[in-house]
């Protein structure tokens, strides 16, 4: 924790304040539990899961910059690694590309739903699955997770799933014209499907009951569960 590394000037300290000082993933404990932190930021989550008992956390991000700090943050915690991975679609092969935030401040930005930026290496969600054998997803991936959850063979083998969902990325305004231009291979198919009201329904039909808040404009954070055994939150 004394050792836990920030950028100055960036959002990285208030990501880390709602993540790890506020639980706005409202976690319980997690203790025994083996997770995938997808879109791990610079290790915010990670350090949160490790203090609540984690067995096991695997953390991936795309962002070049954002992973060195994540590598830096999390590399004294046997209990957990990183890797310079998108998480993406299962049902076939794709190119994943990176954009990061035009805005150096916002570090947590970056997507890859508008099909630009640089080629980024990938790992569909079931072969992470099978290769760390969670029991628990934290999902925040601007937009890409969506494709990742809708294509997954293996959600029968994952208890919980939370993170943040953006709804509708790239359809209205200058991202709907970088969406109808630049489509990404990995989002073709679910155009329609964008929304927290299709995945919950989604996830519904998979055995999970639900929970979700709207925390801003077309965007909100999620729960999805069997047993809510791990979360403060449960849905009436």
């Amino acid at each position: 924790m004394a050792d836990f590394k920030f950028r100055h000037g960036t959002y990285d300290a208030s990501i880390f304040n709602h993540v790890f000082e506020q639980n706005e993933y409202e976690i319980a404990s997690l203790k025994g539990k083996r997770l995938l932190d997808i879109g791990g930021h610079i290790g915010s989550f990670a350090l949160k899961a490790v203090s609540h008992g984690a067995d096991y956390v695997v953390s991936f991000e795309p962002n070049q910059d954002n992973y060195d700090l994540l590598f830096h943050n999390v590399m004294s915690f046997e209990n957990a690694e990183a890797h310079r991975l998108a998480i993406t679609r299962s049902d076939k092969e794709v190119e994943v590309r990176f954009e990061a935030s035009d805005n150096p401040v916002n570090s947590g930005g970056g997507c890859s739903v508008t099909g630009l930026g640089e080629v980024v290496p990938s790992m569909s969600l079931d072969d992470a699955i099978d290769k760390w054998n969670p029991s628990i997803l934290k999902i925040d991936a601007e937009g890409a997770e969506f494709p990742a959850l809708y294509t997954c063979t293996k959600l029968d083998q994952i208890d919980t799933i939370f993170g943040e969902f953006h709804n509708a990325v790239g359809t209205t305004g200058m991202g709907k014209i970088l969406f109808e231009e630049n489509t990404p291979e990995f989002l073709q198919d679910f155009k329609g499907r964008l929304s927290m009201v299709e995945l919950a329904e989604f996830l519904k039909e998979q055995g999970f009951r639900v929970l979700y808040e709207h925390t801003g404009f077309d965007l909100g954070l999620f729960w999805a569960s069997k047993s809510f055994d791990c979360l403060l939150v449960e849905p009436q």
